[in-house]
């Protein structure tokens, strides 16, 4: 009903129960340990964004810092539901809420099926990156969204593969 949230945590991240916790409290968790905490497709079916409620919510958990990306694009859901979250991510921007060190746009391939793969995805720009970094680098990484024709996408894997096994 409210919505999920994605935690990606450079440890071991508690897993709660649907209801156990409510999103803005695993957002501050997340905050705390340093994790990466993504409202992801939030126009969709199952999305936090379905009534007015919903989109207050996570107006607020992009305005006071809590989430780090906003899904803007997913491959797997109907253009209606990207669409509305690109101009709700665009309306955040004109409100002063989307800035340097706030939440980015991403797009996620959201892959169910081989086909899916690499349809939509997110280039980070992160300078002076290593092993020790890159999770810190990527919370305030430029990002730039990305999209595919999945039959240009199929033929740029066929012939990464073939490139890889000659």
């Amino acid at each position: 009903k409210d919505g999920h949230i994605v935690i990606i945590a450079p440890e071991d991240f508690p897993r709660y129960k649907p209801k156990e916790k409510t999103i803005e409290e695993i957002a501050k968790q997340a905050n705390q340990l340093n994790a990466i905490a993504i409202l992801p497709h939030i126009f969709g079916f199952n999305g936090m964004c379905r009534n007015k409620d919903g989109k207050e919510k996570a107006e607020t958990l992009v305005k006071t810092g809590l989430v780090d990306f906003v899904e803007i694009f997913s491959a797997m859901h109907i253009s209606m539901h990207n669409k509305k979250a690109e101009e709700f991510y665009r309306d955040l921007i004109e409100k002063g809420f989307i800035g340097k060190n706030s939440a980015r746009g991403i797009a996620v391939s959201d892959a169910s099926y081989f086909d899916d793969l690499g349809v939509s995805y997110t280039e980070f720009e992160v300078e002076n990156a290593n092993a020790g970094n890159i999770f810190s680098k990527l919370k305030t990484a430029r990002t730039r969204v990305g999209r595919e024709n999945s039959i240009c996408l199929k033929n740029k894997l066929r012939y990464a593969l073939a490139y890889l096994t000659s």
